[in-house]
């Protein structure tokens, strides 16, 4: 008998949700070990997603910019049933608006702790997964083409997985905490998504970009992960406005901590001043 398993790869963002909020995804695994999931069915294919069929989920969009949440969640229920349209039926989840439909996922993680075996990089490159050029919402993932995919995820399921809750807290206690918390005893609080909120602080400040435009380096220097730090919200403002000496204590501090990127690059712009001097001078604070 002919398997008639699907296999279907669609993203999702912490940044605009609406429907499948985190926290709320969280809620109903709790209650009943499943979440439902909005599928928009005015996307080619997307709302085809039918019962016993695998749903790759990609998380991006995340605080740190580098971390990648990848679910694989297998339809235990759908609005589809694989022959009558799903426009007119009435949804399996009972506070669907009009026109919205949903599947009932077994969501299990399998990327958090290795956030680069299913890299962007690895999806588009490695698997021939994702296009290089334009966005994407949903993809039919092909048995034959992306057969490497399957079986690696397959494999990976097998190592072992983790639930949603548990990716929330192990997210927010690695990826979303301030760089100053054990100093300031800084605390943020908790975006609507479920994930603590937490803002990206470059060193070397972002405007010197333009200010630097024909230096052909400068924009990939400055968005390198090694310039970027978390913080709280009010040790970010508190880096741009608080007194002189508190802010020299961070940007050394800052400095400590990725002391060698600093010192072997931005070498064009110091005017063979040392390092932090010239981070000082950048911030407008004396040495």
């Amino acid at each position: 008998m002919k398997e008639n398993k699907e296999y279907h790869f669609f993203t999702a963002s912490t940044a605009n949700y609406h429907d499948n909020n985190f926290q709320e995804l969280i809620d109903e695994e709790k209650n009943n070990g499943n979440v439902y999931w909005h599928i928009n069915i005015g996307t080619k294919g997307y709302h085809k997603v039918k019962e016993g069929d695998i749903c790759y989920i990609y998380y991006s969009n995340l605080p740190d910019q580098s971390s990648r949440i990848f679910f694989v969640g297998n339809v235990i229920a759908s609005d589809y049933d694989g022959k009558t349209d799903t426009i007119n039926k009435k949804s399996i989840f009972k506070n669907a608006a009009k026109h919205e439909k949903y599947v009932v996922l077994n969501l299990k993680c399998i990327a958090f702790d290795n956030p680069n075996r299913f890299s962007l990089n690895n999806l588009r490159y490695k698997y021939n997964l994702i296009p290089v050029k334009g966005q994407f919402s949903y993809l039919h993932v092909d048995k034959e083409k992306h057969k490497e995919l399957i079986f690696d995820i397959d494999k990976t399921l097998n190592e072992g997985y983790k639930r949603l809750s548990t990716i929330h807290n192990l997210f927010n206690d690695k990826f979303c905490i301030c760089m100053f918390k054990d100093i300031f005893k800084c605390q943020t609080f908790q975006e609507e998504n479920g994930f603590n909120y937490i803002e990206r602080h470059h060193l070397v400040e972002r405007n010197l970009i333009k200010k630097n435009k024909d230096n052909e380096k400068i924009e990939e220097l400055i968005n390198n992960k090694e310039n970027r730090f978390l913080l709280c919200p009010t040790c970010h403002r508190r880096i741009h406005h608080a007194t002189i000496e508190e802010k020299k204590y961070m940007i050394k501090y800052l400095y400590n901590q990725r002391k060698k990127f600093y010192d072997n690059n931005f070498n064009e712009l110091k005017d063979n001043k040392d390092t932090l001097e010239w981070l000082y001078d950048m911030y407008n604070v004396v040495k």
